[in-house]
This record gives C-alpha cells, structure tokens and sequence, in this order.
C-alpha cells in the first residue's frame, strides 16, 4: 500500500471543501425546502383565489340566470299558453267573446286565417279576422276592452262601418278586425 502524500495546500483546499459542504447541508438545503414549502403554499393559495373567483362569477352568473328567467315568466304571462292549436284557439275566442259581450256587442264572424311558429317553435302565432256588431259606441268600446284585457292579441287593421237603423235612432255598427294571437310553448 502506498502512501499518497498529501500536501498542506490540498489539505486546506478539502478542509474549506467540507465546511461549504457542511454549510450547504445545514444552511442550503433548509432554506431550499423552506422556499420549496413557501412556493408549493403560494401555488395552493392562487388555485384556491381561482376557485374563489370562479364561484363568484358562477354566483354572478346564477344570479343572471336567476333574473332573466323571472323575466321571462313575467313576459310569458303576458301572452295565453300554446299547447295544442285547437284549445289555444278556442281559448283566445272565447277571451275575446266574452271581452265583446260586456258591452253588449256581438260577435258576428271569427274566422281563423293562419298559423306560424316563430323563435324557434317557442311562439306560435294565428291570425284571424273577427267582426263585432253593435252600437258605435258599444263596439268601441268592445274594441278597446279586447286590446287591454286578452293576453297576446295584436290588432293589425280595423275598419268601423256605421249602419244607420231605419227604425230606431241608435246606430248600429260594424267592426272588422285583423289580429294577430301569439301563444307561447311552455
């Protein structure tokens, strides 16, 4: 076996290479795992703002949803529900007859002239031609209470012809009506 000899120089040089080691392993390595530990922390903490943030968009946006669709019950009641043409028909006739017959005012013709959906099937909208007979002002009077009390009903033309009664002194009158009815599919 052979001795190496080591020289003063190298013994110093390995004496200083083992106290950084040494260093290292006692100071270098902590501080590492703590700033490892703080950054693996400060990674949770921002995916947890992120979710924190997420949710309150989604409550936002709920809130939104929340809103718009109390909107849309508002607006839907605003027009007489769509099921089935016949019965939506029926119902929008029967709305305007008994509107009509409050005033005393007949309702002479209605007939049923088209049907077409609209927005996707959500609406469905009829037009009709309707004629009401009375007294001028009776009729007018039809026609205004019609307008303000059936859901969904849209004049689109109307014509008053007035009929002199030969013998009464009262008028009676004619009042052809174009309307549009528009249901909605619930």
């Amino acid at each position: 076996m052979a001795k190496t000899a080591v020289s003063s120089n190298q013994k110093k040089l390995l004496i200083s290479l083992l106290a950084v080691l040494a260093v290292m392993r006692f100071f270098g390595v902590p501080f590492i795992a703590k700033q490892t530990e703080q950054i693996t922390q400060l990674n949770l903490t921002s995916q947890q703002l992120e979710r924190a943030t997420r949710l309150l968009e989604n409550d936002i946006s709920e809130e939104r949803v929340r809103q718009v669709s109390e909107s849309l019950q508002a607006n839907e009641s605003e027009f007489l529900q769509h099921l089935e043409a016949n019965t939506f028909r029926l119902q929008a006739q029967t709305a305007i007859q008994q509107a009509a017959a409050v005033y005393s005012t007949q309702l002479e013709l209605f007939d049923w002239l088209s049907s077409e959906q609209r927005q996707q099937g959500y609406l469905q909208v009829h037009q009709a031609r309707i004629v009401l007979q009375g007294t001028s002002q009776n009729v007018a009077q039809a026609q205004l209470a019609i307008q303000q009390q059936v859901r969904g009903l849209k004049v689109l033309e109307f014509a008053l012809r007035e009929q002199r009664a030969r013998a009464r002194r009262e008028g009676s009158a004619s009042l052809t009506m174009l309307i549009e009815m528009t249901g909605v599919r619930r």
